[in-house]
């Protein structure tokens, strides 16, 4: 089912209400229901609320999916789904645990449990017999605690940076991950300090980066050169 209105110039929005048949379904803004509109089909065990512009949703025969502010329904089912956070959500499907991104893309490794991406990483169980604890970035590399430690700090310190060892930063595999740590930890830092004080680090940040690393990120801006990835701090 594609629930969607097309483009309109007011803005929408969704909000959960439970029925008196014990069923959960949306109320948009024009205070229409979507079980008035789509009948059993728009109809839900379960509504979780919206996180991130998604709300996950628990269908009539138990499986799972996400809408959209945008009072789109995907037509991927999940066996569960949690919240999406920093980009991506757990979901569960027949072979295991892994992400799914927000324009639905799922990660091709299967994992026996993970944990939600904080700090631009996710704890993970593998699903071999070792059952090893690692980290995975969103660009669907694992990394051992050792790793993970170094993009705790920087994520903590994004000048931590400059601090580490030249072998780790010209790796272009690590840098690119750290980058984007960085790149959630500026995200996170927008929000919580003013925006004259928030440029001026950022800025100056960016032009920090760009002269220790320039010519990394030249090689892995050509290795991302036909993806939609960019590195703009």
């Amino acid at each position: 089912m594609d629930i969607c209105y097309g483009n309109e110039m007011k803005r929408r929005y969704l909000e959960p209400v439970k029925l008196k048949n014990g069923k959960w379904t949306f109320v948009n803004s024009d205070g229409i229901l979507w079980s008035d509109l789509y009948g059993d089909e728009a109809m839900f065990i379960f509504i979780c609320n919206f996180h991130e512009g998604f709300a996950a949703v628990q269908l009539q025969n138990g499986e799972w999916t996400f809408v959209d502010k945008n009072e789109k329904m995907w037509k991927q089912k999940f066996d569960f789904v949690c919240d999406f956070h920093e980009g991506f959500a757990c979901v569960r499907v027949c072979d295991g645990w892994t992400f799914v991104d927000k324009d639905g893309n799922l990660f091709k490794e299967r994992f026996a449990s993970q944990s939600v991406f904080s700090n631009g990483l996710a704890k993970v169980i593998t699903n071999d017999e070792s059952k090893k604890i690692c980290y995975l970035d969103i660009y669907q590399n694992l990394w051992d605690i050792n790793h993970a430690e170094y993009f705790k700090e920087i994520y903590k310190n994004p000048e931590y940076v400059f601090q580490l060892e030249q072998n780790l930063l010209s790796s272009k595999k690590f840098l690119k991950t750290a980058l984007s740590v960085i790149v959630q930890r500026l995200d996170d830092m927008r929000k919580e300090m003013p925006k004259e004080q928030f440029e001026q680090y950022k800025n100056k940040l960016n032009q920090n980066i760009q002269d220790k690393f320039s010519s990394i990120i030249v090689l892995i801006e050509r290795d991302e050169q036909n993806k939609s990835g960019n590195f703009e701090y």
